[in-house]
């Protein structure tokens, strides 16, 4: 059987309505489809990348299609459109893979996305586990200047999606590998940890490559943990807290022009103000 480049690598049934109605106005969730290659068209946009340990902003074209997103997670290679639809043809043929994605309604474009893998057991009466992977938000939702809550909201949105294919699926229960410090935002998602994960790579250009994308992703973290409220790195705090300030500025500025006549009264003589009365 052909497969449309717009037909989805699993029922839109499985979308939750309940996680749709929690994510920000102008974004939607939906599964992944054959034409996410490229979705979207590009545009010139100034994005807010993450280089080591600091924040920086860089002109490039805004992401376009899944492998871009992915691409901020882990390491993808050269993936031709070709290589791509054939292994998206494999993953629906398994009816095992519930790749979710996050697309801006205005854009087009895939600004995140999660995987959920069935894996079937003998175990619990011939049980199946979900297997949660590959959670990332692209960082074009960290645009300060906006204040974008996508990169706060969705992880937790895509995470609730994910948990509610694995009940709708049969699941009995679904499990996820992440670093140390991701431990406490999973543990807000209703999830515990729970014994320990071991790994052996067969090829070591990639512990090579796991490793630099640790060591940026705990540089991230510190930052986060370096400052207090809302969890955000130093320069978009340092923003956040400028907007708050205007803000406040604006309303003391408003507050004064409103109330001309208490001003009025309180520097006037007590005679006058008397005679007035």
């Amino acid at each position: 059987m052909t497969i449309t480049s717009e037909e989805p690598l699993f029922s839109t049934r499985l979308i939750s309505t309940d996680v749709q109605e929690k994510l920000p106005q102008g974004v939607f969730l939906r599964p992944l489809q054959r034409s996410d290659y490229d979705k979207g068209k590009p545009t010139p946009h100034l994005l807010i990348s993450c280089s080591h340990s600091c924040l920086k902003k860089t002109d490039r074209r805004t992401a376009v299609g899944i492998l871009e997103v992915l691409s901020q997670l882990s390491v993808t290679g050269n993936i031709t459109r070709e290589k791509f639809e054939e292994r998206f043809d494999f993953l629906k043929s398994t009816k095992t893979y519930f790749t979710t994605v996050v697309e801006d309604e205005k854009s087009g474009l895939i600004v995140a996305c999660a995987t959920l893998l069935a894996e079937y057991k003998f175990l619990h009466e011939c049980g199946k586990i979900g297997h949660i992977e590959d959670v990332v938000v692209h960082d074009s939702q960290r645009d300060l200047s906006k204040f974008r809550p996508l990169c706060l909201l969705t992880p937790t949105r895509l995470i609730e999606q994910l948990q509610y294919v694995g009940r709708a699926i049969g699941c009995y229960k679904v499990i996820l590998n992440c670093t140390a410090e991701n431990v406490a935002f999973y543990e807000k998602c209703n999830l515990k940890q729970k014994d320990v994960q071991m790994t052996h790579y067969f090829e070591p250009f990639m512990i090579k490559i796991e490793e630099e994308i640790n060591q940026q992703n705990y540089a991230k973290y510190q930052q986060r943990q370096a400052t207090l409220d809302i969890g955000l790195s130093p320069n978009a705090e340092k923003s956040f807290r400028t907007m708050l300030l205007e803000a406040e500025q604006r309303l003391q500025s408003s507050s004064i022009r409103q109330q001309p006549t208490v001003s009025a009264k309180l520097t006037a003589d007590p005679e006058e103000i008397q005679e007035n009365v």
